[in-house]
Formats: C-alpha cells, structure tokens, sequence
C-alpha cells in the first residue's frame, strides 16, 4: 500500500511540533506566534550538534520562507522568555529526533540547513489553530539566518559566555559608561536562551567591567534583550576599591567610585558582599580574563 503524507518523514515532523506547540500553549497564554514557536527551535537547537555534520551557532536563527502573495505576520513582543527549561529541552528533543529520521533515510548525518528544510515542511502540514498568526499552506520553507558579528552591546541586551562545562555563563548588560561596559552576572551556567526579569536564574549582587571585543567578534552572543533586568542590579555601577593603608580616604573596608570620581566608603558588611577581602578581586576585566574566571569557579 503507498505511504500517504502522514507516513512520511515530513508528516512525523508536523505531528512533532503540533504537540510542541500544544505543549508551550498553556504558558504562553495561547496557541504560539510562528515567531515564537522558531525561537523556541532556535534556542533547543544548539544541543542537537552531535547529530548534525555542521555545528550550530548560538543562537540558531530560523527565517520563514513565504509563497508569494502571502500575508506576512507584524511580530510583536515575544512571551518565550517566560517559558521554563522544559520547553527548550523538548524542541531540542524534537529536532534531534527529526535528525535521526534525516540520517536514517540518507545513510549520513544532515546539515543544519537540512533539518531547518524538515521542519519548515513539517510546519506546512500542522493543523488549523497551533500557529496563532499565520495559515502554515502560506509557508515554503525554512532557511537559517547567520548571526551578524560586528554589533555592541545595549544595556539590557543579554550576553551568553561559554562555559567549560558546554553550557553558558549568562550576563545582562546594565551600564556603558567610561569605565566600560558593565555585566550584572548571574550564577551558575545554563543553556543559551533568554531569561527575563521575572524569570531569571540567581543574580552575583556586584557588576562587573569588561571591554566589548568579545561581542563585537561574536564570541560572546546577544541572546536577548530585556530592560527590566536593570533593576536587579546598580543602575550606576560603582568601580570598589579594596582598603589601602596610603589611600585614608578609601576608608577601613574600602570605596565605590561612581564615573564622575565620587567616592563613597563601603561598610564592612558591603566590602564582603563586594569579595574586597579576597586578594584576587578585581572589577574591571579584558574579555579573556572574565571568561578564564568564571570558568575557574567552575573548578572551585
């Protein structure tokens, strides 16, 4: 007996992200936007490497493909942020099960571009309702858009540093001033996808300096951008300056300097939460040096 399309591979791979989407529905508040639904594939995407020939870029950035005439959807302010690790892991999942089906059927590990022309396919054949905002018949495809190098940093975009440990130290950027660009980090690694302001993991108190190379060459990425992240840290970050026996004025447990030379004395309780006490602390760092730091605490 012939296959029909829902024996296909192409058939599988609509089942598959219909029950994503139903899967991420609830939080959202609603059936996803397409936009929403390709972040959330581009954000799981980044841990199906080894069953791909080519390795993903974080954060893998999928571009529909429209027949012509088709009405194109305005996408506004994405709610992916305030979805749970569950729902990353599951596309993750997804796609590389879709990479199995892909391998199994050419005898060879796919590319990226691949399994981006898989799911675009799959997306045309789920059912009225699981995408909010577009007729899935008006797609005709998939491609995957590279991440451009060469952008600096805004306050409040989202920073992914990458770890020893494969996963990523997340930072937000909360200050650029003539002392640098200032970090507000958050503790532990984590896969590479945006967090928000009211959902984010927990945050290191002290800002820290750093110059932009790294986001500039797109080592370090901007995967995000969320403004409420500010308030948890300093607006102004102060430079902290440790105690010094022939600087009085830093006072008994040392100062914080605003960018336009105030200083101000710390309490003791503040030069602790600071780390002045430890002989390695330092505030302002060139981009190597952060990311060797933060991966040695790893190893504490």
């Amino acid at each position: 007996m012939p296959a029909t399309d829902d024996d296909t591979l192409d058939g599988e791979a609509g089942r598959q992200l219909a029950v994503l989407s139903e899967e991420i529905a609830p939080d959202l508040g609603g059936p996803p936007l397409l936009g929403e639904l390709l972040e959330v594939l581009g954000w799981g995407a980044q841990s199906v490497g080894n069953d791909l020939a080519d390795e993903p870029t974080v954060p893998v950035v999928f571009t529909p493909r429209w027949r012509r005439g088709a009405s194109r959807p305005n996408y506004g302010t994405s709610r992916v942020a305030d979805l749970g690790d569950s729902a990353f892991a599951e596309a993750g999942d997804l796609l590389s099960r879709l990479a199995h089906g892909l391998a199994d059927a050419s005898g060879k590990k796919p590319g990226l571009a691949d399994l981006a022309n898989l799911v675009g396919r799959g997306l045309r054949r789920v059912g009225p309702g699981v995408i909010a905002d577009v007729d899935p018949a008006d797609l005709t495809g998939l491609t995957v858009s590279k991440r451009p190098a060469g952008k600096r940093a805004r306050v409040g975009d989202i920073l992914a540093i990458p770890a020893a440990d494969g996963a990523f130290f997340l930072a937000a950027v909360v200050a650029r001033n003539n002392f640098g660009t200032a970090l507000g980090l958050f503790d532990g690694t984590y896969p590479a996808k945006p967090v928000s302001a009211s959902q984010h993991p927990p945050v290191v108190p002290v800002p820290v300096y750093v110059d932009d190379e790294a986001v500039v060459s797109g080592r370090w990425p901007i995967i995000g951008h969320d403004d409420g992240l500010r308030e948890l840290f300093p607006t102004d970050p102060e430079i902290f300056h440790p105690p010094r026996a022939d600087r009085p004025a830093l006072g008994p447990y040392g100062a914080g300097e605003t960018v336009d030379g105030h200083l101000r004395q710390l309490s003791e309780e503040e030069a602790r939460e600071a780390g002045l006490f430890d002989p390695d602390f330092t505030q302002g760092y060139l981009w190597e040096y952060l990311e060797d730091r933060l991966n040695a605490s790893l190893r504490n």
